[in-house]
């Protein structure tokens, strides 16, 4: 099976309206390669963000059927510290973000178990916790306390692999991937993590199978990846 990465600037629509553009941006850099995973504890990657509290390091976890673990890594792809989630099974975690939270001072991590291969499960879920600091412990650490926000998309089920954190509103978003036209789809913050709330749809657009985006740190663009077979 051939994978083929496919990148796409788009102003972003959930806050600048319906427009779209492509070419260079000022805001997304060039990607350049810094390492290669050897690590067999990452076994099958599927998210990747940026740490806000640990700056030059990544978040990362496995697929569906791993262990309910987050993955601290340097630029060498190398495990720094592997953070567990007690209580909860990794049934299909697809991407993760780093973003805003409740508290102003603090970042947090959204993990995002939202796939669904065969358009089965009523609800999806996100796990959000303050960014642990590295400080040169490493090892392993169990979070004591996190969030689990529980959604539907407000048009039924369907594959999900994408989730993004708006930087300024909180939002979060997130993009079905099978159509031939994706969707695009919000949760207001704020949003409780005590009853099940609704994705809203916003918007389709004229992409297929996307399985990764972002929003830049200035919440004016977005990058998505689509996974060409």
């Amino acid at each position: 099976m051939r994978k083929s990465i496919v990148l796409f600037i788009l102003a972003l629509v959930v806050s600048c309206g319906e427009r779209t553009r492509s070419g260079d941006s000022e805001v997304f850099l060039e990607a350049r390669p810094l390492g290669e995973l050897t690590d067999k504890k990452l076994e099958e990657v599927s998210g990747l963000a940026a740490s806000k509290a640990n700056p030059g390091y990544l978040w990362t976890h496995n697929d569906s059927g791993n262990p309910p673990e987050v993955y601290l890594v340097d630029e060498k792809l190398k495990i720094r510290l592997s953070c567990k989630l007690p209580g909860i099974a990794n049934r299909d975690w697809e991407d993760i973000a780093v973003g805003p939270g409740p508290a102003d001072s603090k970042t947090y991590v959204y993990v995002a178990d939202i796939g669904d291969n065969n358009a089965r499960y009523d609800l999806k879920y996100i796990y959000r916790f303050e960014e642990p600091l590295l400080n040169g412990k490493g090892g392993v650490e169990t979070i004591p306390s996190f969030d689990r926000i529980a959604f539907r998309l407000e048009d039924g089920k369907k594959d999900t692999e994408a989730i993004m954190v708006h930087p300024k509103t909180k939002n979060i978003y997130l993009v079905s991937k099978r159509e031939k036209q994706v969707s695009v789809y919000e949760i207001k913050y704020p949003y409780s993590v005590d009853t099940t709330v609704t994705a809203r749809r916003m918007v389709s657009l004229p992409l297929t199978q996307i399985v990764s985006a972002d929003i830049s740190s200035d919440g004016s663009e977005v990058i998505m990846k689509n996974y060409d077979y």
